[in-house]
């Protein structure tokens, strides 16, 4: 399977997700110089998330986001995370898949935490698929989401 085409089957979940929830919640922070927007489908991952990032929020938003991340948890919303397209064999020991690193798109899961992230930089988009909010382990919640946002500062 193309990296393409699993970024699109994941983002394609947040969709279904965020349909599911229908409640969208947009947080915005400034990080070494973009502004990045965090779409939450719905609220069970928020808190989870964004006690991080709270130093970073701008006083006026004025630009458009450099960059979007979709976040969704399948207990909340009931949206399965989609299956890897590998086996255990194409994954790193850092939990990255292996063939889905074209320079264009980036692809991890993380078992400790059963987090799942995707990225396509050059359509300036992350999702992060967690199986339960309540799960979320304390390293996560301490420095949420720095494998994908280490992808997209390179």
């Amino acid at each position: 399977m193309l990296a393409s085409n699993y970024f699109n089957i994941v983002d394609g979940a947040w969709l279904q997700a965020n349909e599911a929830v229908d409640a969208c919640i947009n947080r915005y922070y400034a990080l070494a110089g973009l502004l990045i927007r965090f779409q939450f489908a719905g609220p069970a991952l928020v808190p989870a998330i964004t006690p991080a990032f709270e130093h970073l929020r701008p006083t006026s938003l004025g630009a458009s986001p450099s960059f979007t991340i979709r976040l969704w948890d399948c207990a909340s919303t009931g949206v399965v995370m989609p299956p890897p397209p590998c086996g255990i064999e194409g994954f790193t020991i850092r939990g990255e898949m292996r063939d889905f690193h074209d320079g264009r798109h980036h692809a991890a899961y993380q078992p400790s935490g059963r987090i799942l992230s995707v990225l396509d930089i050059e359509a300036g988009v992350g999702v992060v698929c967690v199986a339960d909010a309540h799960d979320v382990p304390t390293t996560e919640r301490a420095t949420p989401l720095r494998g994908l946002l280490g992808w997209l500062m390179r």
